[in-house]
């Protein structure tokens, strides 16, 4: 009961600090707030840009037997897309990397890795945090990127079977990274 109290403690006070705190997941906190909107708005006209919005309930086929990829889940690969989904609470959570599930996850990986993650899990890479750890976001979040069908051998062991590339943070419409403070008033 203690290690409940505490991992709830956890999750609701700390991980939310560490996420507000570190710049390089302030697009990630954005996007979960429903912060793409301005993603959208910035590719009017650019319709090759937009983001195909998928569900996890439409990744494969309807039907008894085999798991089989949908044709929608095939016709994004290679193609910015958009999910919504939790983000999978790994005991040892790899670095620079996460999985977005179709509900929320608490994965004790004793023996098995991610084998206790849903069918359809989804592999989300995040480039701008390649040799660190994720902070865990206890609520829905809204990912966008380039997303990849199929196989691949990850570099810590594993195999995913899709993934999403994560959309690059955006800078603020109203910064200039040319102006600094200091010249402001002249």
């Amino acid at each position: 009961m203690f290690r409940e109290i505490r991992m709830t403690w956890l999750i609701t006070v700390v991980a939310p600090l560490l996420l507000i705190l570190t710049p390089s997941f302030c697009s990630l906190g954005a996007q979960s707030q429903g912060g793409s909107a301005g993603n959208e708005a910035q590719h009017i006209g650019r319709p090759e840009d937009e983001a195909t919005y998928i569900e996890f309930r439409e990744f494969f086929e309807a039907g008894a037997g085999k798991i089989k990829p949908s044709a929608k889940l095939l016709s994004l690969n290679g193609r910015r897309a958009r999910l919504i989904g939790f983000m999978a609470q790994l005991e040892q959570p790899p670095n620079g990397v996460f999985y977005l599930c179709p509900r929320p996850v608490f994965a004790d990986e004793s023996g098995g890795g991610t084998a206790d993650l849903p069918v359809g899990s989804v592999r989300v890479i995040v480039r701008s945090a390649k040799e660190k750890k994720i902070p865990f976001i206890a609520r829905s979040i809204e990912v966008t990127g380039i997303l990849e069908v199929g196989p691949k051998a990850e570099d810590d062991g594993t195999v995913s079977s899709v993934r999403l590339i994560l959309d690059a943070p955006e800078q603020p419409h109203n910064s200039d990274p040319l102006r600094h403070p200091q010249q402001s008033g002249q």
